[in-house]
Order: structure tokens, then sequence, then C-alpha cells
């Protein structure tokens, strides 16, 4: 029997653009010093109607913590949510656009970062502030001091040195914390 041709599809094509974009994600979240607002097809906005002049909106950029801080929910809506209603992929996005005023994120902060390369949990965390039209927002981790805990991970209990982080939220133009007040949800 001889075996059929079969036409090429584009899915080869696309996994080697998503490929690619993986790859230009990777190094654009190590450059956290190019201002976002140059790669507008990383950035998802939250609003309804009509996109608005990046002097008008704000942005969460998320390029520096994409793999330690998840975004869940902007305004009690959810951030998989947003992506799907804009025929966006939510692996490649890295920042969020808000219109000026105040707003509710819920993030999640990936695992406890200790010595020894374990994770305990994922803690969530609501924290409310306002953004002002034309600036650039970016949740950070502060690092606490290492203590000595035990620790389960998969049904197994360790003697870990553990580090407590505790998210917050600066102006990336003025480098001003706006945010410390975040409420713990678990």
């Amino acid at each position: 029997m001889k075996k059929e041709n079969k036409p090429k599809t584009d899915s080869k094509k696309t996994g080697i653009i998503i490929g690619i974009l993986f790859i230009a994600q990777f190094i654009l979240s190590k450059c956290s010093f190019i201002n976002i607002r140059k790669f507008p097809h990383l950035i998802v906005s939250t609003y309804e109607g009509q996109l608005l002049p990046e002097t008008e909106t704000a942005v969460i950029d998320q390029r520096l913590t994409f793999d330690k801080i998840f975004i869940m929910e902007i305004d009690g809506k959810s951030t998989d949510q947003i992506c799907n209603e804009r025929g966006f992929e939510r692996r490649l996005q890295m920042g969020w656009e808000l219109l000026p005023g105040e707003h509710t994120i819920t993030i999640l902060i990936q695992g406890t970062f200790f010595k020894g390369g374990f994770q305990s949990s994922n803690p969530r965390y609501s924290v409310k502030f306002t953004v002002k039209k034309g600036q650039i927002y970016e949740f950070r981790l502060k690092k606490g001091e290492v203590k000595r805990e035990r620790v389960i991970y998969q049904r197994d209990v360790y003697e870990a040195d553990m580090r407590p982080v505790t998210p917050y939220v600066i102006n990336k133009q003025t480098g001003k914390i706006v945010s410390i007040k975040l409420k713990k949800l678990n």
C-alpha cells in the first residue's frame, strides 16, 4: 500500500511562531528597563470599548515577576476571562492596561521561596490601589529573614530554611511604593 501524502498544515508554522514568541517573551521579561509600552502586543486591556492612547491609561508590568506572581483577577474579573474576551493568548501576556482610578487586584504568589528549592504554598492576596494615567506599575516581592521550619512536601516532612515573602506595588517611573497593604486571602 502506498502512503498518502497529506497536505502540510499550518500547525508546524504555528508551533514555530509560538516558540519564537516564548523566546521573545523570556528575553523581554529579563529586560525590565525597556518600557513595556514599546511592546503593545504583550499588553491586554482590561476595560471595554475602544483602545485609548497610552497617555490615558496605566499599565501593570508583569515582565520581572511573571514566573513568581500571577495576577488572577482585576476588579473581580478573572484574567483568563479577560484574555479570552480579547482573543489573547494568556501565556504570552506581560502587562495589563487599566483605566485611571482605584482597582482591586488579586494575585497568587507561586510558592514560598527558600533554600533547598522546595515550594510550600501558593498564597493569594488582594490589593486595592489607585493608578494614574500614563504610569506603569509593578508587583515586587520583599524577602524576609531566613528561618528554619518544618515543611511538608509531597507527604514527606523536611527541615528547611524558609524565606517568607511579602508582595508590594511600586510606580516604575517614580520608584515609590504605592501599596504595601495587602489582604491575605488564604
